[in-house]
Parts: structure tokens; C-alpha cells; sequence
């Protein structure tokens, strides 16, 4: 029998899905004027790769964004729709992971649902139009956990390569994704400690390449820390607040006013239609399960990890 990647059919799906994608996620792109934080954004392009990364040790953001952003300004200018341009490659590369690492991990009919899904998930189709690091951070986390998923079950070496280069890239586009990609390791370490111990020393060696490469940024996530302990704009989270993290992916923009009834309904049905897929694919393929399973530890790890914080050291929860 043929390989997958030999059958045309499947390369002809993958092509019109990454077309559809590229038209999708283009739609509309300057229709919006900026808003704040992407005149932010517009300004810090604005400066050189030293500056950037001197603004940026007082920003509550890291740098790697800013200066993706700064060389497409110097490519394609500086027009609304160019700096946007950036979010666009960024949603239409996350659509890709699924004909590379996912349809891996979890076959292609997972791969094929996963890219068309994203096509018509709200929060894709929002950030792909921002001026603004978080589809780039999605796509870093998501290619973060799923080659190291990838690495961690087949042990290759181009996979524990690119598990690190994505790892550090998240950490360095968006301070939620370093609790999200130690979530990722967590998860990895403590399933290989189950499952095959030996393992545990590329994961180890992994983990620390990206503590070295994160090391420099370190020391100003921590002044960055103390600044937000004094004073910050974002307030003490509540119930509603938290139910928003399961529901506002699937809708238009900021919730206002709060979380409504529908919203709630989605919220409710989310976690069950969750546990009953991952238990069909328990049944009939525990690889696919553990994928799942992963993607729920990320999400709830980091959400849970920011209220944590919230509530022992400074309201973070936004």
C-alpha cells in the first residue's frame, strides 16, 4: 500500500484547505483601523533590532514579535494591511501544522478536521487580523507541544530540534506561552518517566537548551514582575472571568457585557464533547488520546497557573 504522502488526492486536499486558508484568513484584512495595541505594535516597528529589544526590557511583552514585525515593515512597508500581513502567515502557518507534525501525531482525518475547524474558529480568524503577537504564539505553542509529543514517542532527532527551536520561539513571543511550553515539558516528563525513562535525557537536554536560550530574558521578566506587583491595569479575576478562557475562542472579539447565556451553554458543552472524544479515541487509538490529552494539561495548566499567580502575587489573569 502506498504511503499517504504518494496519493494525490491527499496532497490536492491539502492544497485547496491551505488556499482556503490563505483567502480566508486575507478577507477583510484592513477593513478595521488599529487599535491601540496595534499602533503599539506599528511603533515599536518602527526601531532598529537594538532598540526593540531596549524597549522591550520594559514592555509586558518579549521582543521576538517587534522584530518579525520590523523586518516585514522594511520588506512591504509600513500600510495597515502590511504589518497585518505578519498575523496572516501566522494563522495560515498554523493551519499547516496540520499537514505536517499533527497529521503525524494524530493521522489524517484528525489533520484534515483540525486545519478546516480552524478555518471557522472566531479567535483564528480575529487574530489573523491583529497587528499582534498571539497567532504567532498559538502557532508556537502548538508546534511546541505536538513535536515534542512527536519527539517524545518516535525519538527522532529533527523533532527534538525543532520541539526546542518552537519552544524558545514561544517563550520569546508572549510571556503565557513560557508557563504553556513548561506545561508541555511537565506533561512529556512525567509520561516518559512512566513509559520509557530513557527518554528522559534528550528531553532533559531539550529543556535546558531552552533555559540557556531564555537565561538573558530572564532577568528582565523578573523587573518586568515587580513593576506589575505595583501597579497594573488588569484586576482580580472572578468566576465569569474564568468561564471566558473556554468561550472566548468561539467568539467576536472581548465579551461584552461579560459572559452571556449562549456563551455559557458553549462553555458547559465544550468539556463533554471534549472527554467523549477523548474517550473514542481511547478506544481505538490511545496515541490519539495522549495527543488530547496533552492539549488539555497545556490549556488548563497555563490558565489554572496564571490564577495561581493572580492570586499569590499580582492579579495576571486577563
Amino acid at each position: 500500500m502506498p504511503e499517504e504522502r504518494t496519493i494525490p488526492a491527499v496532497r490536492w486536499t491539502w492544497a485547496l484547505i491551505i488556499i482556503a486558508a490563505i483567502l480566508a484568513f486575507s478577507f477583510g484584512l484592513a477593513h478595521e483601523d488599529f487599535w491601540y495595541d496595534e499602533t503599539y505594535s506599528a511603533a515599536m516597528a518602527e526601531h532598529d533590532i537594538l532598540q526593540i529589544v531596549q524597549l522591550t526590557t520594559h514592555d509586558f511583552h518579549p521582543p521576538l514579535y517587534y522584530l518579525l514585525l520590523r523586518g516585514v515593515r522594511l520588506v512591504i512597508g509600513n500600510s495597515d494591511w502590511a504589518l497585518r500581513l505578519l498575523s496572516v502567515w501566522g494563522a495560515v502557518a498554523l493551519v499547516c501544522l496540520g499537514a505536517g507534525p499533527i497529521r503525524r501525531a494524530v493521522g489524517p482525518s484528525a489533520a484534515i478536521a483540525y486545519a478546516v475547524l480552524l478555518l471557522f474558529t472566531p479567535a483564528a480568524l480575529i487574530y489573523a487580523h491583529e497587528a499582534r503577537m498571539y497567532i504567532w504564539a498559538a502557532f508556537a505553542v502548538m508546534a511546541s507541544a505536538t513535536y515534542g509529543f512527536l519527539a517524545a514517542r518516535d525519538n527522532k532527532a529533527w523533532d527534538w530540534v525543532l520541539f526546542t527551536c518552537s519552544s524558545v520561539a514561544a517563550s520569546y513571543l508572549q510571556y503565557y506561552c513560557v508557563i504553556a511550553v513548561f506545561q508541555v515539558y511537565l506533561f512529556l516528563g512525567v509520561w516518559l518517566l512512566r513509559k520509557n525513562p530513557r527518554r528522559l535525557k534528550p528531553l532533559l537536554l531539550t529543556a535546558g537548551c531552552v533555559i540557556m536560550a531564555y537565561l538573558p530574558w530572564v532577568f528582565f521578566l523578573a523587573a518586568q514582575a515587580v513593576k506589575v506587583r505595583s501597579a497594573f491595569w488588569i484586576s482580580y479575576f472572578n468566576g465569569l472571568a474564568v468561564l471566558a478562557a473556554y468561550v472566548t475562542p468561539f467568539s467576536y472579539k472581548e465579551l461584552y457585557p461579560g459572559v452571556t447565556w449562549s456563551a455559557a451553554l458553549l462553555g458547559a458543552l465544550l468539556p463533554a464533547v471534549t472527554i467523549i472524544g477523548g474517550l473514542l479515541a481511547a478506544r481505538k487509538a490511545p496515541g490519539d488520546a495522549l495527543f488530547i490529552l496533552l492539549g488539555l494539561v497545556v490549556f488548563n495548566g497555563t490558565l489554572f497557573t496564571a490564577l495561581y499567580i493572580s492570586t499569590v502575587f499580582a492579579p495576571v489573569y486577563v
